[in-house]
């Protein structure tokens, strides 16, 4: 699996820092310099400024798709981590709370990284799982604006099956910390807690929840509509503007992240938003399945399916 091989890989690193890239991405020619860059203004912070700031023990470069336009999945695909990497990875970094890392574009300094014994290899999403403990272990995930163009999945069938895997390590990552819950909170604080319970935890369980609720409110609706269902009005009409609205705001949220990185052509598909909810919910079943039954389960991905193709709306670093 990618931990054990980054595992075996470790001792053999020299220097200060360590970063993990894709065979295929396809990086911004400065990335190595503004992940040292961040670095050392946090070493600057912490020797001159405020000594009681948190080093900075690695920083995630923002994802993007050089085949975002290549079809109709790989638009969806480049909606999501347009929101994902431009919106709430920023966002969560500002207000000082732990991040979950993507898989690739990791920025390390070696020696945290060795004090935390690497990658878990038994974690299928070794990333997110390795930002929680870096963060429980009083240091500090950052992020940095700089761009790794990468290949979307272009196929529903692996991309069922990536999705199934992230779920699965997040629900593994989720199950590990809170084995102890008040006790972790108590151990690692508020910040810390936030991406464990509604990050970590809540993603597989909305996406679990997510049929259900929405079977429930088309039976509701059918049973009020037509059915006579005795149910206060007010119930029903909060039930309709509180589903409703909260679509319309994350669809919103996604098209324009995805506009101020692509531009309309990509972000016009953000109201497709729920179809890959449902896909979401289909995977994030089968990660459930495969919990009890294969939980060290890691289905690769295949890559090259869109190689050669590069989107007429990003310019590639060469």
């Amino acid at each position: 699996t990618k931990p054990r091989a980054c595992n075996y890989a470790l001792p053999l690193c020299r220097g200060e820092f360590v970063v993990i890239f894709d065979a295929e991405d396809r990086p911004e020619a400065d990335q190595l310099r503004e992940a040292v860059r961040a670095f050392r203004a946090n070493d600057f912070t912490r020797e001159h400024l405020d000594r009681t700031a948190k080093p900075l023990h690695v920083v995630q470069a923002g994802l993007s798709y050089f085949n975002a336009d290549y079809n109709v999945l790989t638009r969806m695909f480049a909606n999501e981590y347009a929101f994902w990497f431009d919106g709430m990875l920023p966002g969560l970094d500002e207000l000082g709370i732990p991040i979950p890392l993507g898989g690739t574009s990791n920025h390390f300094r070696i020696e945290p990284l060795r004090e935390l014994d690497g990658w878990d290899p038994y974690n299928v999403t070794e990333d997110a799982d390795l930002g929680i403990r870096v963060a429980t272990h009083g240091g500090k995930v950052g992020v940095i604006h700089s761009t790794t163009w990468e290949e979307a999945c272009a196929d529903a069938g692996a991309w069922i099956r990536q999705r199934t895997r992230w779920i699965k390590g997040y629900m593994v990552t989720a199950a590990v910390n809170s084995r102890h819950p008040f006790a972790w909170v108590r151990r690692h604080g508020l910040g810390a807690a936030v991406t464990l319970f509604a990050l970590i935890l809540s993603t597989p369980l909305a996406f679990l929840a997510y049929p259900l609720i929405l079977a429930f409110t088309v039976i509701t609706y059918v049973g009020v509509s037509m059915q006579a269902l005795n149910m206060p009005e007010w119930i029903f009409q909060v039930g309709l503007i509180n589903m409703l609205a909260g679509n319309v705001i994350m669809i919103v949220a996604t098209a324009i992240a995805a506009w101020r990185r692509y531009g309309w052509r990509i972000a016009v598909f953000a109201p497709l938003n729920p179809i890959s909810w449902l896909m979401h919910s289909f995977a994030a079943w089968r990660a459930a399945w495969q919990m009890y039954f294969e939980p060290h389960r890691w289905e690769k991905t295949p890559h090259g399916i869109s190689e050669d193709y590069e989107s007429e709306l990003v310019t590639l670093p060469r």
